[in-house]
This record gives C-alpha cells, sequence and structure tokens, in this order.
C-alpha cells in the first residue's frame, strides 16, 4: 500500500473487514472456531467466500486490480486441498484452480456445486486466475485470548508496565463503541490510521508513570491539620491508643494525600477512575488480612486487659497496613499516597484498626 495514504479500515462494508487506500485494499474474511478441526475441499466457509468475492467482483463492488482477498482461519489447512494450495508460503494457485473446478463440478454439496461455484464460472478464465492469485489463506490463526495478549505486548510501547491493564481496556472500549457506531450506520465510516494513531497517543498520554508523579508537599497542607481533629480517622487511632505524634503524622499523610489526589485529577481527568478503582484495592487487600485475622482472637473478651490484647491488635493492623505493604498506586509514587488513602478509607469508614472499630465508634459518639 502506498504509505503516503491514509490507510482507512472498513468493518462490514467491502467484506468482513476491508483495510486500505485509494491505490488498494485488502479485504479480510475472519473464520472463527471454538474447536479448531482441519478443512477440507469442502469447507464451506471457503466456497461462500469465493462465492461472494466472485460475485461483488463481476457486479463491479470490488475492483480486481487494486484488491488482496485473505481469508483468516483458526482451522488448519489440510495438506493439498485448495486453501493449503493458496497459503502465502504455497501459493501454487494453478493446482488451486484446478481443484476448485474438480470439487465444483463433483462436489455432493447443493450449495457448492448449483451456488458458489457457478459464481466463480461467471467471470471470465482471466479474472478466475487472477482472484486465485489474489487469494492468501491464513490458516491456525491465534485465539482471541492470544490476540488479546499480543495486543497488550504491543501497547507496552505506548506505556508503563502498570498501566497495561487500563490502557488495553480503555483502547478496547473505544473500539467497541467505534464497531456499534459503524454497524449501525447505514454509511460506510472508515476508522483511518490517523485516528488510530490519535487515540493511541491520547491514552499514551493519560496512561504513563508521570501522571501519578507526587508533587504535593507537607507545607502546603499544614494549615489543613489542626481542623482534622474530629474526623472519623482520628478517632479510630484514638480507640487503638495512638500516641499524638503519630496522630499528627497521620492526619498529615491525609490532608497531603487528598490534595494530591486533586493534583492528580485537575491535571488529568482520567485519573479520578484510577484513583477510585486504587481504592477499592486497597479495601479489598486490607479486609482480606483484616478477616483472617479476626480468628486469632479469642471469642471470649470481657475484662480490661482483653481490650487491651483488642487494642494491641488494632496497633499491629495497623502498623502493618501503613509500614509493610507496597499497595502504592505506582511504584515511584511517595508512601504518604498509600497511608493518607488508607486513613481516607478509615474515615468513611471503609476499614478499622480495631477488631470491633465499628462498635468503638458508636461509643464515642
Amino acid at each position: 500500500m502506498d504509505a503516503k495514504s491514509d490507510i482507512s479500515v472498513y468493518v462490514e462494508h467491502y467484506d468482513d473487514i476491508s483495510i486500505g487506500n485509494d491505490n488498494e485494499h485488502e479485504l479480510f474474511q475472519i473464520k472463527q472456531s471454538n474447536s479448531p478441526k482441519n478443512i477440507t475441499d469442502n469447507s464451506i466457509e471457503f466456497w461462500k467466500t469465493l462465492g461472494n468475492w466472485s460475485h461483488d467482483l463481476r457486479k463491479g463492488k470490488v475492483i480486481l486490480e487494486k484488491s488482496k482477498f485473505v481469508i483468516i482461519t483458526m482451522n488448519n489447512a489440510k495438506t493439498d486441498s485448495i486453501m493449503y494450495f493458496l497459503k502465502p508460503e504455497i501459493h501454487k494457485y494453478l493446482e488451486a484452480k484446478q481443484r476448485i473446478e474438480e470439487i465444483g463440478k463433483s462436489s455432493g454439496n447443493d450449495d457448492i456445486k448449483n451456488k458458489y461455484y457457478p459464481e466463480f464460472t461467471k467471470l471470465d478464465p482471466v479474472e478466475q486466475i487472477e482472484l486465485i492469485k489474489k487469494i492468501s489463506v491464513l490458516d491456525n490463526a491465534p485465539s482471541l485470548t492470544k490476540i488479546k495478549e499480543d495486543i497488550k505486548f504491543i501497547i507496552k510501547g505506548d506505556t508503563d508496565d502498570d498501566f497495561v491493564v487500563e490502557y488495553y481496556t480503555h483502547l478496547y472500549g473505544w473500539w467497541k463503541n467505534k464497531i456499534m457506531e459503524i454497524l449501525d450506520s447505514r454509511e460506510p465510516i472508515p476508522i483511518t490510521w490517523s485516528e488510530i494513531r490519535q487515540v493511541r497517543k491520547k491514552l499514551s498520554d493519560r496512561y504513563r508513570k508521570e501522571v501519578f508523579l507526587t508533587s504535593v508537599t507537607k507545607d502546603e497542607t499544614d494549615k489543613i491539620i489542626p481542623t482534622l481533629s474530629e474526623k472519623t480517622f482520628v478517632k479510630q487511632l484514638r480507640v487503638i491508643d495512638k500516641n499524638p505524634r503519630a496522630i499528627e503524622d497521620a492526619k498529615s499523610d491525609y490532608a497531603q494525600a487528598r490534595r494530591q489526589h486533586l493534583v492528580w485529577i485537575e491535571e488529568n481527568p482520567s485519573t479520578d477512575g484510577m484513583i477510585e478503582k486504587y481504592k477499592k484495592k486497597l479495601i479489598h487487600n486490607y479486609t482480606t488480612k483484616f478477616n483472617s485475622d479476626l480468628d486469632k482472637i479469642p471469642n471470649t473478651i470481657t475484662t480490661k486487659l482483653d481490650n487491651e490484647l483488642l487494642k494491641k491488635w488494632g496497633q499491629d493492623m495497623y502498623d502493618w497496613a501503613m509500614f509493610n505493604t507496597n499497595w502504592n498506586i505506582h511504584a515511584d509514587v511517595d508512601e504518604f499516597v498509600k497511608r493518607g488513602t488508607l486513613h481516607e478509607l478509615a474515615d468513611i469508614p471503609e476499614i478499622g484498626w480495631h477488631p470491633k472499630y465499628e462498635e468503638e465508634l458508636e461509643r464515642l459518639k
């Protein structure tokens, strides 16, 4: 194809998928299979495709000189079959034409003999051979799962490893919506290469580690700290008897993290969803550990000494979450983000430190 011209992708227009420009089009027929098998000369999928291509050429919907024809199938082309002869590394088009004529005339399948093969015979002999010469069969195509992983590998060049899943999900969502728009339209809507490049550039700008660089300093949030004394996350720390200096540190982390979240969202609105996803991950990780460790507490807790043990349990849980986990939103982000976000969740409270934190908070009211 002429690289100087913009290339466009069409879906369900010339074919299942077609890619091309003013000079040339490649028409793709996609054959998916949940259980790949060998393809024989009586493959109805091949004959239907051959008949449709022959019909479109005869009616002028496709121009032979500007077209290439590709069949992509997850199945295996049986040795010495028509589709085997049309594989790019084999491409014995004269043998393929001979087999087409033999099977087309003798097949016991009515559709092949009376519907699809006759469409091919309506082309003149030169067109027949030129069409066959331009057909390529790509068999043993990868599964959808493999394709998904291949796409993720390709887009690693656009983003950081930490954001490949988010990037892929966003890209897939854009593509899916575009396909729905195309299928709902009565007019052909092309997807241009330049449009795809623009989308990838936009996503690359969003999903990179630089969007999560920490920029907020403690000095910027010092004025907020005195207003936080009655916040729920502070009460949670008092419940487990954290010392005053630790509580002041917690207030600082909370204020700094909240401000950093706002800065990220202001600079790049797409980070809002990523921050919410991060909070859900923290909740899941913490509650899994919290619920598991509850089994270590005796069922009968009555004395004052027992209550001190519960506070100690809460202190250990707090220290573990704050200082012994690598749960940050990105590897290069300052640890105050994780600590401050945990305090934010404790303020709701979606998480708690004391094993009976809900009861203790109610009692404090």
